[in-house]
C-alpha cells in the first residue's frame, strides 16, 4: 500500500510539470514550430523548472518561453535544459513553450486523373521529418504562403515515385486564415517518427469545367490544362504549391501524362498546368519581311511573320500562338486569324485547324522608337 502510495505521489508530480498539450506547425521552409503547454507548480520566491520535453539541439535564438501568469524569467540555462523563474506567492502556473526545429519539411503534391469525360484533382500533403525527434499523439498543421526569413532557401522535399491511385479518403481539414497565410489543421493527432515521412490527403475533387488548350510557343505546342479555382467546378478551396502529375486511364491501364509545379493558388484564380508536347500538332515560325524607316525623330519597324501550325489528328483544334514582340510602342497591323493583347509586347493569336490539314497565321505589325 505504501509503495502504491509514493508511485501516486510521483504520478501526480509528473502531471503537474508535463505538457497537456503540443503543436506541430510545419512549413515548407525546412522547419517547424513546435508549442506547447506545461503546468508547473510555483512556490513563493525563486523556483526552478526542468524542461525534459525540449530537444537539446534547438538553437539559442530559436527557443521562446513566457509565463500565462506574467510571473518573472530570470534566466533560461542552455542548452534548454531548465529556467529560474519567480513567483510572488504559491501558484499554478502554465509555461508555453515555443522552439523552432530544423528538417522537418512538407510539400503538396497534387494530380489530375482523367478517366473519359470525367476529371479528379487531389491533393497529399507529404510530410518527411529529418530531425533529431519523434512525436506522438500531437496536433498537427501545416503553413501554406511564402513566408520571410533571413536566410537562405532549404531543400524542399523531393518526392520519390508517382502518387498511388486508388479511392482516397481526405482529411478533414480546417483551413484558417492567418495574417496573409494559410494555415491547414489536420483533424486528430498524428505520431511523426524521427526519420519517417507521412502522406496525408487533404482534397479529392470531381471537376468540372476543365479546359483543354494547346499553345504554340518557342517552336514547339505545348498541351495545357486550365481549371478555375471555384466551388462551381468542385474546388474552391486554397491550394498550396506543389507538383501536379496528370494521369489517364486507357482501357484498364493508367498512363502517366506528365508533370508541372503550381504556385499557391488562391480561391477565384486559375490553375494552370503544363502536361508537355503534343506528337501531332507541329508549328513553324517565318519572319517573311522586316524593314525600317526613318520619320521625323523616331525609327519605324514594319514586319510581316507568318507562323505554319500542321495537325495530323484527326479532330480540328485551336492552337494559341504566344507572340512576343520587344520593341517599343508595338501594334498588330492586321491579322488573318482572331487575337489579344495581354500586354504591350505579348499578343495571342488563336489558329483554327482542321483535324489532317494546316493553316497559317500571318500578321503584319509596326513599332517605332526615338532615334
Amino acid at each position: 500500500m505504501k509503495k502504491i502510495s509514493i508511485f501516486l505521489i510521483i504520478f501526480m508530480l509528473f502531471i503537474l510539470s508535463f505538457s497537456f498539450s503540443q503543436n506541430l506547425i510545419v512549413y515548407q521552409r525546412n522547419f517547424a514550430v513546435v508549442s506547447l503547454e506545461k503546468e508547473v507548480k510555483l512556490t513563493k520566491g525563486v523556483n526552478f523548472i526542468a524542461l525534459d520535453e525540449v530537444p537539446q539541439s534547438v538553437g539559442a535564438g530559436n527557443f521562446f518561453i513566457y509565463s500565462s501568469k506574467g510571473n518573472r524569467i530570470l534566466e533560461v540555462l542552455y542548452p534548454p535544459s531548465g529556467i529560474f523563474i519567480y513567483s510572488s506567492e504559491d501558484m499554478i502556473d502554465t509555461l508555453k513553450i515555443v522552439y523552432i526545429l530544423p528538417n522537418i519539411n512538407w510539400n503538396a503534391v497534387h494530380s489530375f486523373f482523367i478517366d473519359k469525360d470525367k476529371l479528379r484533382f487531389s491533393s497529399d500533403i507529404y510530410l518527411q521529418n529529418k530531425s533529431d525527434m519523434s512525436f506522438q499523439k500531437i496536433k498537427l498543421s501545416v503553413l501554406a504562403g511564402e513566408i520571410n526569413i533571413e536566410r537562405g532557401p532549404q531543400e524542399m522535399l523531393q518526392e520519390k515515385g508517382l502518387s498511388v491511385l486508388a479511392m482516397r479518403v481526405p482529411s478533414e481539414t480546417e483551413l484558417k486564415e492567418v495574417e496573409g497565410y494559410k494555415l491547414f489543421d489536420l483533424s486528430g493527432e498524428y505520431s511523426l517518427a524521427k526519420g519517417g515521412t507521412k502522406i496525408i490527403p487533404i482534397i479529392d475533387a470531381e471537376i468540372n469545367n476543365a479546359i483543354k488548350r494547346y499553345a504554340f510557343q518557342n517552336g514547339k505546342v505545348y498541351i495545357l490544362w486550365n481549371i478555375e479555382n471555384k466551388k462551381e467546378n468542385g474546388l474552391g478551396i486554397p491550394i498550396p504549391m506543389g507538383s501536379l502529375k496528370i494521369f489517364e486511364m486507357v482501357g484498364n491501364k493508367v498512363i502517366f501524362l506528365g508533370e508541372s509545379s503550381i504556385p499557391n493558388i488562391a480561391v477565384g484564380e486559375k490553375i494552370e498546368v503544363i502536361q508537355g508536347i503534343d506528337f501531332d500538332i507541329k508549328g513553324e515560325r517565318k519572319v517573311l519581311e522586316s524593314k525600317q524607316r526613318v520619320e521625323g525623330k523616331y525609327e519605324i519597324k514594319e514586319a510581316k511573320v507568318s507562323v505554319e501550325i500542321r495537325n495530323s489528328k484527326k479532330e480540328d483544334v485551336t492552337v494559341e500562338v504566344k507572340e512576343y514582340i520587344y520593341e517599343d510602342s508595338v501594334e498588330i497591323v492586321s491579322s488573318n486569324f482572331s487575337y489579344e493583347k495581354i500586354d504591350k509586347n505579348t499578343f495571342v493569336f488563336y489558329v483554327k485547324v482542321k483535324g489532317e490539314s494546316s493553316a497559317t497565321l500571318i500578321y503584319n505589325y509596326t513599332s517605332k522608337r526615338l532615334r
